[in-house]
């Protein structure tokens, strides 16, 4: 759906006037507002839209700030008799985590630093950078021997929980929240973030994007299971892309049927961010490889994805899933294709999948996950 037809939509279910100062509206006025925001859980469906005028909506739109969930938290942590000494960090340069408290251990009391993550989609590369930051903390103030915890208001995938627990790190993630403060945020009187509580309860039965990263989980990488690791990947992807992305068109060779690859995604979307993939990485049609191989992604992998792109064909914009990830020959190649060719080829594993569909579980925008690869693609140069 584009975003004339949201409007019109919009339009005959609440009339041509801004949802908060009841003004008439002009086609050069009209905005598309969330109500409640995606960041914090509010879902992409008509519901949570509404029409605002240009003064309203840059009157509006001004994100919830970091400090501000920081305070919510410490608001819960102070209804409960296991916790004390709370503070949080702000005004402490030499603190680079967000909240030190003590937390009840026994008959014992456990110093604890809490580092608040509002960004709600985290790939592997980033869990890195946190994971590094908060060792910092520890090796800086490491006769105090804190316990380190990651509070973030989503959920992780399977592989950035065991990378936060491998080193050391306890995870508070909206699963950990809502079970063990339940009463404190029952009791909360918070505009900001209560809505996204009551979101994500909602959200808590299986899904059919439940049902997906069970099934990933349960094909075991392998030449024997390539078919059914194909289909998975192209009812995945289909799932979380289409619309606005039209039906996959699979295994698809080229003039001189030297090249084949698995799927390829046809892109016409004229907003968002497949939009803007098209008009900056010529992502005409999103060519996709699925590799279901126990080794690592090699060089001939990434050149096989590489030969099919051209600047006249499908465009220059290609996805390799796979359950490994490349080696450095094959890193080395993806690199080669973006400085020479301006072909743009991310590699997707398993963890990344995972965290699409839980980012489309919690009604946020899965293309955060590939938005962030790129980024960290683009500057490792």
């Amino acid at each position: 759906m584009n975003r004339s037809e949201i409007i019109s939509m919009l339009i005959e279910r609440d009339g041509a006037k801004c949802a908060n100062c009841g003004c008439a509206l002009l086609d050069e006025q009209i905005s598309v507002d969330y109500v409640i925001p995606q960041v914090i859980g509010g879902g992409s469906d008509l519901d949570n839209k509404r029409l605002l005028c240009s003064r309203c909506n840059a009157m509006l739109a001004k994100p919830f700030k970091e400090y501000d969930v920081e305070c919510y938290l410490v608001d819960i942590l102070k209804t409960s008799d296991n916790f004390r000494n709370i503070i949080t960090t702000i005004r402490h340069s030499d603190m680079p985590v967000d909240i030190i408290a003590e937390r009840k251990e026994g008959k014992n009391w456990q110093k604890i630093a809490i580092e608040v993550k509002t960004a709600t989609t985290l790939t592997l590369d980033r869990i890195h950078t946190i994971i590094a930051q908060m060792n910092m903390f520890k090796t800086l103030h490491q006769n105090n021997k804190y316990k380190l915890i990651l509070a973030i208001f989503a959920r992780l995938s399977e592989a950035a929980l065991n990378l936060l627990q491998q080193s050391g790190i306890e995870v508070w993630d909206v699963n950990y929240m809502a079970e063990n403060f339940a009463v404190a945020i029952s009791r909360s009187q918070n505009k900001l973030l209560q809505p996204y509580f009551k979101n994500y309860f909602s959200n808590r039965c299986k899904s059919l994007g439940q049902e997906y990263i069970e099934k990933l989980k349960n094909c075991a990488p392998g030449i024997d299971n390539w078919k059914e690791y194909q289909n998975i990947v192209g009812e995945i992807l289909s799932y979380l892309f289409c619309p606005p992305l039209s039906s996959p068109m699979p295994e698809k060779s080229d003039y001189s049927n030297t090249n084949r690859r698995d799927f390829i995604f046809p892109n016409y979307s004229d907003s968002g961010y497949w939009s803007f993939l098209r008009a900056n990485y010529k992502a005409d049609y999103i060519v996709v490889d699925a590799k279901n191989s126990g080794k690592k992604i090699a060089k001939k992998d990434v050149l096989q994805i590489a030969n099919y792109l051209k600047i006249y064909g499908t465009g220059l914009f290609g996805l390799i899933v796979s359950r490994n990830e490349c080696d450095m020959s094959a890193q080395f190649t993806l690199r080669e294709a973006w400085v020479m060719d301006r072909k743009l080829i991310v590699n997707l594993l398993d963890n990344d999948l995972e965290q699409m569909l839980l980012e489309k579980i919690d009604g946020r925008e899965p293309e955060n996950v590939l938005r962030q690869k790129i980024e960290d693609f683009r500057l490792s140069f």
